[in-house]
């Protein structure tokens, strides 16, 4: 739909050569898919092996001789893990360009995948977990960066939104993997698969990751130790949360990555004591539920983010990033409230068997991607010349929320219950609604008021002279709504 009325919109408003949108670099419509099929594989594949151990959790402490909360906490370190690894990987991507930097990040997962699958004692195990971990952050940095290379605005949300198919359907169908693979064989057998969907991923990589973008480094090459030292310096990354809107988006994203790891954290210790449920099997199926909710919320979510940016440029004459926020209104303050709300009051009390959480759990994940897809095409938009760092913040944020869901939400539950611990998260999604609504609404004066420019430029006014003028670069061309 957006890519029909994109066509239409280069009569209705005039579009403007800006210096604060990186070029866009054209390609078929073929490789386009391949690259973000290659960047949705490999995320999809670090997320993957983050959540495919919730079913197995019982069987790792039990052949490791540990207790289940030991398991826990290295779950909750893993989160840790990948909430700081955009500050070693967003230097290395500076200083050795974006490609080289994601090449090496995929051969050393697949080395420490290995490592983890083979691990004999719980220590190494939970060490090569962790270290492993540090490199999952870059996949969805580049790749959120990348498809902002060459896909034009209104049509980026679109292409955000499959690429985050493969960044959510690991933590759904991770699970639902996990708990096939312990019902019928070794939990080891989960790691083993993990390394070979990367050395798939590694393939893809050589074929289908463009050499030719090499706009991504954002500083020259680093000639001595005190520029490596300086660019390993995490303040460029925090600096950025000065700006309002980027800090209330982090949060905002945080707050949705707790309820998000809130919904897949514990279907295995609600659902099997509830329906005397014997075995890991069903509830890793129950987790089919989210993941087609994911699917489902971010392809709808990311179209319908790229509608409203095309809505708002006729209605202003110009696009604002902070626009396709709005898109994700229903979902914060309608559609993940009511279906958390009924998902765990129904659990609480065993109300409606195991459908009433299976609908209610496809909403709730639905109702999530649709608040997500905005967000992260947004995060790619706001300063684009500074994305890589962006997104490294967004992650950061996001995860240590995801890493307080993985290592609290099971305690929470045990102490006040499943019907109040889904209303806490309830309550923490209303606030993150009011901070996005909040932030479409004033998202460029929050920019202006934090550069102190008052009233005198807008972002799509101000120059960036770090950059060479548009006339000089040859892979420049007019933003294509």
């Amino acid at each position: 739909m957006v890519a029909s009325v994109a066509p239409d919109l280069a009569e209705v408003a005039p579009l403007a050569r800006t210096l604060t949108e990186q070029p866009v670099h054209q390609y078929s419509r073929v490789r386009k898919i391949a690259i973000v099929f290659m960047m949705s594989w490999v995320a999809f594949t670090t997320s993957f092996s983050s959540a495919a151990l919730f079913p197995a959790i019982s069987d790792i402490a039990s052949d490791f001789g540990t207790t289940r909360s030991v398991i826990d906490a290295s779950n909750a370190a893993v989160f840790i893990c990948l909430a700081i690894s955009g500050f070693l990987w967003v230097p290395l991507m500076q200083s050795l360009g974006r490609r080289y930097a994601y090449y090496a990040a995929v051969v050393i997962f697949f080395i420490l995948s290995i490592a983890t699958a083979a691990a004999p004692t719980i220590k190494v195990w939970f060490a090569m977990r962790c270290v492993s971990m540090l490199e999952g952050t870059i996949f969805h940095i580049a790749g959120q960066a990348l498809i902002a290379d060459i896909f034009p605005p209104a049509k980026r949300g679109t292409a955000i939104g499959f690429f985050l198919v493969g960044t959510i359907s690991g933590p759904a169908l991770g699970p639902c993997i996990g708990g096939i693979t312990v019902t019928f064989a070794d939990w080891r057998v989960i790691f083993w698969t993990q390394c070979g969907m990367m050395g798939f991923g590694a393939l893809l990589c050589l074929l289908f990751y463009p050499s030719e973008i090499e706009t991504v480094k954002a500083e020259p090459s680093l000639p001595g130790p005190f520029d490596v030292v300086r660019a390993f310096n995490v303040m460029h990354i925090f600096r950025l949360f000065k700006y309002p809107n980027v800090l209330l988006t982090n949060i905002t994203c945080g707050l949705l990555s707790f309820s998000q790891y809130s919904l897949l954290i514990a279907p295995h210790h609600l659902i099997n004591p509830r329906l005397n449920l014997t075995t890991p099997l069903v509830s890793g199926l129950f987790y089919l539920s989210p993941l087609a909710g994911f699917i489902v919320g971010t392809l709808l979510g990311g179209a319908y983010s790229d509608h409203i940016v095309v809505k708002y440029v006729r209605l202003r004459g110009r696009r604002a990033p902070q626009d396709r926020l709005r898109a994700g209104s229903w979902a914060f303050f309608a559609v993940i409230p009511v279906s958390s709300m009924v998902y765990g009051w129904c659990l609480q009390y065993s109300k409606g068997g195991l459908a009433v959480p299976i609908v209610a759990a496809f909403w709730w994940a639905a109702g999530l991607m649709a608040a997500f897809s905005g967000l992260n095409a947004y995060c790619v938009e706001s300063f684009p010349d500074r994305r890589t760092e962006v997104v490294a913040g967004k992650y950061f944020v996001q995860y240590a929320f995801g890493a307080g869901a993985t290592g609290g939400m099971v305690p929470l539950i045990d102490r006040i219950g499943v019907g109040m611990a889904t209303t806490v998260g309830v309550g923490m999604v209303l606030v993150a609604g009011v901070m996005m609504s909040t932030t479409a609404d004033h998202g460029e004066g929050m920019q202006r008021w934090a550069d102190g420019l008052g009233k005198s430029g807008s972002q799509e006014q101000k120059v960036d002279h770090d950059r060479p003028p548009a006339a000089q670069r040859n892979d420049v061309h007019l933003e294509d709504l």
